[in-house]
């Protein structure tokens, strides 16, 4: 079964940025997350779409598309 979700760090390091970073996207609401059991999980899907909103970003100039 494919993984629904991953914890901060990971999504950190599969970005290539730090974890502090990820922790502002999350807390800014840039990117959605769930607490399971008091863990915070970033949903999978979740991730998708914020790399497909800084591509469409950049691919308008910075504008959201």
């Amino acid at each position: 079964m494919e993984r629904l979700g991953y914890r901060v760090k990971e999504c950190a390091d599969s970005l290539g940025i730090g974890e502090r970073t990820m922790w502002d996207l999350v807390n800014s609401g840039e990117v959605e997350s769930v607490k399971v059991q008091g863990c915070r999980i970033i949903p999978a899907d979740a991730l998708v779409q914020y790399m497909g909103r800084l591509r469409a970003e950049q691919a308008t100039g910075g504008r959201a598309a």
